[in-house]
């Protein structure tokens, strides 16, 4: 009888049940493919929270269909760090590709950091920079543990803060901070760390007279310790670095910026960098004393030799030697050793200054290749 009811059903109801039953069935699919996606989406979650660490603080986490949200992060600093906070950002956004979530690597599309600050330190023994040192730590601890594996295609930087600590100066930890960061790396792989990951930042140095600028690019291969990055800095005030380059006198710096051009290539930790570094418009700040102003007169009248007309000091140079050797050695012209010989016995120096930066910017590249 049924069979036979169905047979003398109309044919507009059989297609309003068809449709009925095709659209229970989509119904039911969809709301199981929301919940995988979810439940994968989740698990980004945890993993995200487990590489931050007992250190870490969120504030509150989102998960989207398609993203994490950690809003209110941040990272607290090792003991011993001239700060408390290793990392701290308002937002971090994590996109993850949808169809690799289920299988043993998952692949991140891209992770977004608004308004993050983060702080490097340069260690007293010299050596490379070190960023996020708990967590770099323990995502070397977890790299043979059979966790799945995870690809990073991009992290991209909006409006960041870093600040460079070198605690080689004497007395306190020198800072350097770099605001405005904005840029991206590519190309991260966990455990895989042959991949070669691309560096592209740019950042501001904010000085008591100028607004300099500074820009890295390149590469980085953590697992080879070896990268090539091309560092550009230029309008940078002089007097955020007068410990780099007053090395015997009470002297400071009254006016004066500079620019610096470096191609670094580090292979095993050996870096090779040639370069040029470019002073303008220095001036030495009186001092109070008239013997101290009286033995300042050769001191300035050295400099003045070496600028050129329009009162610049142009320096090319080449750095050699390990990266975890804080005295490799410096390579310059023929043309300008007298000169460099005779602004070093007044008690200046800009070798401390070109060591400095060349380390700490090149550890910058190569340290969030690592972090990341």
């Amino acid at each position: 009888m049924a069979a036979l009811s169905e047979t003398h059903m109309p044919a507009g109801s059989r297609v309003r049940r068809t449709a009925l039953i095709v659209l229970a069935v989509l119904a039911m699919l969809g709301l199981a493919f929301v919940g995988a996606i979810h439940y994968a989406t989740r698990s980004v979650e945890a993993r995200v929270l487990e590489a931050l660490g007992p250190d870490s603080e969120v504030d509150a986490v989102t998960v989207g269909l398609h993203e994490v949200r950690l809003a209110g992060l941040r990272v607290k600093a090792p003991k011993g760090w001239p700060t408390d906070t290793a990392l701290r950002a308002e937002e971090v956004v994590v996109t993850p590709k949808l169809k690799q979530l289920f299988s043993d690597r998952v692949e991140i599309t891209e992770v977004r950091i608004h308004r993050a600050y983060l702080s490097a330190l340069r260690p007293k023994g010299g050596g490379g920079l070190r960023l996020l040192p708990s967590v770099t730590e323990r995502a070397k601890k977890d790299e043979g543990d059979g966790k799945r594996g995870v690809a990073v295609r991009a992290v991209r930087f909006e409006n960041c803060t870093i600040d460079l600590y070198d605690a080689t100066v004497p007395l306190e930890p020198q800072r350097v901070r770099i605001d405005d960061v904005t840029g991206s790396i590519e190309g991260v792989e966990v455990p895989d760390r042959g991949a070669r990951t691309k560096i592209d930042l740019d950042g501001a140095l904010k000085g008591p007279v100028h607004r300099g600028t500074v820009s890295v690019q390149g590469w980085v291969d953590v697992g080879r310790k070896s990268s090539e990055l091309t560092i550009a800095l230029r309008n940078v005030d002089l007097a955020m670095f007068e410990p780099y380059i007053f090395t015997r006198v009470k002297a400071g710096v009254e006016s004066g910026t500079f620019s610096l051009d470096l191609k670094t290539t580090v292979r095993d930790n050996v870096l090779h960098a040639p370069g040029t570094l470019t002073i303008s418009g220095l001036r030495l700040r009186a001092s109070e004393s008239p013997m101290e102003a009286l033995a300042s007169l050769p001191r300035k009248a050295g400099i003045g030799a070496l600028a050129d007309e329009q009162d610049r000091i142009t320096v090319p140079f080449e750095l050699e030697g390990s990266i975890d050797d804080p005295s490799f050695s410096i390579a310059r012209g023929a043309a300008f050793q007298a000169g460099i010989a005779l602004i070093k016995a007044f008690g200046l120096s800009i070798e401390g200054l070109i060591r400095a930066l060349a380390i700490m910017l090149s550890g910058l590249g190569s340290g969030l290749g690592s972090a990341v």
